[in-house]
């Protein structure tokens, strides 16, 4: 351990700070974006099918959460164990837990990602492919969550954001990662007989990703460890990174660079290459799709709710669940709830197996 970490202090050193986490942001990014076009991987799918019962015929997008989950969650809490330096910001076990303020946003963020048919991530994937779509829903969905972090959503942001807080114990960390890890080995576990049909693509895929979580907080967490300059700890998400990025393509120069521009920049290069080496990039409109107003909806209820929350799908499902954050089931029944009021709407008609 010791000479990793006196490998990457001459690194530092000799390209300094910023450049290698730059250089680990973007490829880390590139190998999600691969994965994640490759596979479909897509936490909306998975989330709606295991709420509308098709999960029991269909179990692969639900596995491959899970297996990620798992992965992120038992790999960042052994790298913390290890004592590896700074991780320990990263897995922190928040003294406060925001209950109303997540579960709110959650529930904006989840029926916005069911009316414009893809979390994040996903978009930025499908962007990648060329769904002009998905490229309209993520630059609408980044101004209205800037909009919600420094603008005139600020207000509104803030008092939904702190509702019903209450105070945890400083040392729940041990019973929060056991809490976090149990329900997903039990659900495995009954779905073992579904790990089958998952190919060893989409296992290897969905290791990797969660790999990929333990991966950004490594090289934020180490490598970004600068004792005057130091880099905010930070895995695998994407609400605040896409926000960041469109703020740094708006002020250039005026603004830094951070790891989370070059994660997103990674994910769609990597998804792109993905695409043309597997003949999925093609141009697509709105022919044939629902009506534009959902996505723009979409978008927006996806922008407010995520920053209310706290983060996308992949932001609760892999790099907070990584970290034991109690607000991983919120966010979920969030989602839940989310799913039950549209489906008392014409909204309903969702067709989670072909999202955007």
């Amino acid at each position: 351990m010791e000479q990793i970490l006196e490998l990457i202090i001459e690194l530092r050193d000799d390209y300094g700070v910023l450049p290698l986490v730059l250089t680990g942001g973007a490829a880390i990014g590139f190998v999600f974006g691969i994965c994640a076009e490759r596979s479909d991987f897509c936490s909306r799918t998975a989330l709606l099918s295991l709420m509308d019962g098709s999960h029991r015929t269909a179990p692969v997008p639900v596995l491959t959460i899970l297996i990620a989950m798992l992965v992120a969650l038992i790999g960042t809490q052994a790298a913390a164990l290890l004592g590896l330096s700074t991780l320990d910001e990263a897995v922190h076990h928040e003294t406060e837990l925001r209950i109303g303020g997540i579960y709110l946003g959650a529930v904006l963020f989840g029926a916005g990602m069911i009316l414009a048919r893809g979390c994040v991530s996903r978009m930025l994937v499908l962007s990648a492919r060329g769904n002009l779509r998905a490229v309209i829903t993520i630059t609408f969905l980044t101004l209205i969550a800037w909009a919600s972090i420094s603008g005139i959503l600020a207000v509104p942001r803030i008092a939904l954001a702190g509702f019903g807080a209450i105070s945890l114990p400083l040392n729940h960390g041990a019973v929060a990662a056991l809490i976090t890890v149990a329900p997903l080995l039990a659900l495995l576990v009954l779905w073992r007989r579904g790990l089958r049909v998952l190919s060893l693509g989409q296992i290897a895929s969905s290791v990797i990703i969660g790999l990929l979580v333990l991966a950004g907080f490594l090289v934020t967490g180490l490598v970004g460890a600068d004792d005057f300059d130091p880099v905010p700890v930070e895995g695998l998400r994407f609400l605040q990174p896409v926000t960041e990025s469109l703020a740094w393509f708006v002020y250039g120069a005026a603004l830094p660079l951070k790891f989370g521009l070059a994660l997103v920049i990674g994910t769609i290069g990597g998804a792109a290459l993905s695409a043309q080496m597997g003949r999925r990039a093609v141009l697509q409109g709105f022919d044939g799709a629902p009506h534009p107003a959902r996505y723009l909806v979409g978008a927006s209820l996806m922008g407010f709710g995520g920053v209310v929350s706290g983060g996308c799908t992949i932001g609760w499902l892999l790099n907070n669940a990584a970290t034991a954050h109690l607000g991983v089931f919120i966010a979920i029944a969030g989602y839940v709830t989310a799913y039950k009021l549209l489906s008392f709407t014409k909204w309903a008609a969702l067709q989670p197996s072909n999202p955007a």
